[in-house]
């Protein structure tokens, strides 16, 4: 009776382990791990928002990030909360690594230059975190998930320069020199901001209309006419034309630009 009582209480153990089991794995897990892939989403998108209030207070500009760490820093601001770069999920054996990734690519971009960029991921999961799948969202605000890595197209070195800005580094310099009249320096560097910047629309103009207001500055009326005619050629409908073409008359006629107008920026 005793072996026939054990037996009955073994199957009756067996049954509700199976039953548990089977609950735990058929129902109550995919639930929660739902959930969790829910949370990851919506923390990604409470970042994508606070990149857009970021672009909203800084002329329409994303944050000029290198990395996730930076971009953490840059939004803090309006995020105000350190817990968002952090999936639900965990993320194993690096507990203090963000589980963001960030599209470095997209850094110091123009929201109104970006065309076909606003397609490309702007963050994502790091790591497959939800059963070997990523969630990611795009600039224009699409979410989507992907079991491989996160798809971004390759661009071309001329898409890239369409969108790219004169560097924090040389804008100090530019700055400085602007500030203590140092026009062969000036010279020089735009030379440089046009090498970093000359394809993006937004920026080149308005160098090539600096650069001419301090060639016509050191005299060298030959060289702000070349500079004129590059300009001319590569934006013939930038609103800087009649001021740049005003600067060249006016070096003509031996009349100085008036420096703090054109350079209010660096001055």
């Amino acid at each position: 009776m005793l072996v026939i009582r054990i037996i009955r209480t073994l199957a009756a153990v067996t049954v509700l382990v199976v039953v548990g089991a089977t609950l735990y794995f058929g129902v109550y897990r995919p639930n929660v791990e739902a959930a969790r892939a829910e949370a990851c989403r919506a923390n990604l998108r409470q970042l994508f928002l606070s990149v857009l209030m970021y672009t909203q207070d800084y002329d329409d500009v994303l944050p000029p990030a290198t990395s996730f760490f930076e971009l953490e820093d840059q939004i803090h601001p309006y995020t105000k909360n350190w817990s968002l770069s952090f999936c639900p999920v965990g993320n194993g054996d690096e507990p203090r690594m963000p589980c963001y990734g960030w599209n470095y690519r997209l850094a110091g971009k123009s929201v109104a230059l970006l065309g076909a960029l606003a397609k490309e991921p702007i963050l994502f999961d790091r790591k497959p975190w939800h059963q070997c799948r990523r969630n990611a969202i795009t600039f224009d605000d699409r979410a989507f998930t992907t079991t491989g890595p996160v798809p971004m197209r390759k661009l071309s070195d001329e898409e890239v320069r369409q969108h790219t800005e004169v560097s924090w580094r040389l804008c100090k310099r530019l700055h400085r020199a602007w500030r203590w009249r140092n026009w062969q320096t000036a010279d020089r560097l735009y030379a440089e901001a046009l090498e970093e910047a000359g394809g993006n629309p937004r920026w080149a103009p308005s160098l090539y209309q600096e650069l001419i207001a301090v060639q016509c500055t050191l005299g060298k009326l030959s060289a702000a006419e070349a500079t004129f005619r590059q300009m001319t050629e590569k934006y013939p409908d930038a609103s800087f034309t009649p001021k740049a073409a005003a600067l060249i008359e006016n070096a003509k006629r031996r009349i100085a630009p008036d420096m703090e107008s054109i350079g209010y920026e660096w001055l």
